[in-house]
């Protein structure tokens, strides 16, 4: 694994926890 490729693999990981966090949050405040 070459460093674009853990570039990539970290970004897509934080990415992906950023929705996340985006669809638990919208999902409370449905629940409110």
């Amino acid at each position: 694994m070459n460093e674009t490729s853990a570039a990539g693999t970290v970004d897509a990981m934080s990415l992906m926890a950023l929705v996340a966090s985006a669809e638990a949050a919208s999902a409370a405040a449905e629940q409110q």
